[in-house]
């Protein structure tokens, strides 16, 4: 488990600095052009990244919440001995 762990936790960061970065970026590109043909074009892609790295940045902690409770009942499955089990 730490090692899932900690590339959850390496996938959460890396989906947060990339987050900062692409917005960093849009808002250097509008400083610097002033086009509005930049906000037209890019719009729509930008949030579209942005919801895929939010939706990554925030899944992970569940989805390492889920494997830590499902090792966890299967390993407490397991050490349940045959003689206990329905119909044994």
């Amino acid at each position: 488990m730490p090692w899932i762990e900690s590339q959850l936790a390496t996938l959460a960061t890396v989906a947060v600095g990339l987050f900062v970065l692409v917005n960093g970026a849009f808002i250097a590109a509008l400083v610097m052009t002033r086009d509005r043909r930049v906000v037209d074009r890019w719009t729509k892609p930008l949030l579209m990244t942005d919801a895929a790295l939010l939706v990554t940045a925030f899944a992970t902690p569940v989805v390492g919440l889920t494997l830590k409770v499902g090792s966890f009942l299967v390993s407490t499955l397991a050490a349940i001995p045959a003689t206990l089990l329905p119909g044994k």
